[in-house]
């Protein structure tokens, strides 16, 4: 009660002000770039996530085991599997090695297939997959067997008709197979086609996505053999990751500078603060009160003055940071997500680490 009053009687007195105006604006800083630092993280990691088909991508020269899959199911995670190879395939008299996709329903789990009604049509995505009976082919498989939409090709023991031109697929590396021209065909026309023989170069392709994802990859890294990989949206896609590496560590170098500043500030307010509070507690020893009910007194007043002044500075955070996103949108081209609470718990932390720290 003392603590409250005597809290009052220096903000009323103007004593306080500057220490409080001070906590303001550190808390105000730290939760602006906290937050538009968190935003623009989340936003090209869900960037990522879409180009590399999900959170997680899988590659194994066989399928991956069950009890992987049904331990993802058990965390709430989801998978879709793909199958890649090289085989030839033909059109009339004219053959082409060509990289074949089998997929399912379901993929991609993130991000959306992108296709065309004919080889000069307008790409739009779909959340499709080619019928049993039909393939989508790439302009540059289209080019090279000099093929129309409505026409079929031989596809090992089968003939699929290309009803689509794929203009584009999420997931598609920089590997041999994702360099030649692409066809993809459903899983269902796999078995009838007999194009996986014993001695084919296939890689098995498990996307996973959503769920306790991070909790999943540390079940499934021990377990992965020398001829298996496994990468998520910073190393699955390294062009991705290396963007999304320099804008986290250019945005965590700001943050950093931002609490260098606010510990600068606080500290020569508050140790005006303690100074100006030497005569109180020589006066509170002479009234009877101990070391420790003295040090509760002062202790009182900063939690509730720094719990006050930092609410008010995420609060004034909160609307910086719009005013900011609003000022670069036009230079941004993702979407920012909302944001989350995290920054500001971490605004709240800082203020009082710092205002402790300093006033100690």
């Amino acid at each position: 009660m003392i603590a409250l009053r005597l809290l009052w009687r220096e903000f009323s007195s103007g004593q306080l002000t500057l220490l409080a105006l001070a906590i303001v604006v550190s808390v105000a800083a730290m939760t602006t770039t906290e937050i538009l630092t968190d935003r623009i993280d989340r936003a090209m990691r869900a960037d990522a996530a879409a180009l590399l088909g999900g959170d997680l991508k899988l590659r194994s020269p066989r399928p991956i085991e069950t009890e992987w899959l049904v331990e993802a199911k058990s965390r709430g995670v989801l998978a879709t599997e793909t199958i890649e190879f090289p085989s030839v395939i033909g059109s009339g008299s004219t053959f082409e090695l060509t990289g074949i996709k089998i997929i399912t329903d379901g993929y991609p789990l993130k991000g959306q297939l992108e296709i065309a009604d004919s080889r000069a049509g307008i790409g739009y995505p779909t959340s499709r997959i080619p019928d049993p009976g039909t393939a989508w082919a790439d302009p540059q498989l289209v080019s090279k067997l000099d093929i129309e939409v409505g026409d079929w090709v031989s596809v090992g023991e089968t003939e699929l008709e290309i009803t689509k031109i794929l203009v584009f697929e999420p997931d598609r590396g920089g590997s041999f197979v994702s360099l030649t021209p692409r066809l993809l065909m459903n899983q269902a026309d796999l078995e009838s086609s007999q194009l996986i023989q014993p001695g084919s170069r296939v890689r098995y392709i498990t996307l996973f996505a959503d769920g306790d994802i991070e909790g999943f990859q540390a079940y499934v890294e021990p377990e992965l053999d020398i001829s298996q990989r496994l990468n998520g949206v910073v190393d699955g896609r390294p062009e991705v990751g290396n963007a999304l590496t320099r804008a986290t560590t250019y945005l965590s170098l700001a943050g950093l500078l931002t609490v260098l500043l606010s510990g600068a500030a606080i500290a020569m307010t508050a140790n005006r603060w303690a100074s100006d509070h030497v005569p109180d507690s020589a006066l509170f020893r002479t009234f009877g009160l101990s070391g420790r009910e003295t040090f509760k007194i002062f202790a009182t007043e900063l939690v509730v003055l720094g719990g006050v002044a930092s609410s008010v500075g995420i609060i004034v955070g909160y609307f910086l940071q719009i005013v900011l996103v609003d000022t670069i949108a036009g230079l941004l081209t993702i979407s920012l997500p909302e944001p989350s609470g995290r920054p500001a718990f971490l605004g709240l932390l800082t203020g009082f680490v710092i205002l402790f720290g300093f006033a100690a």
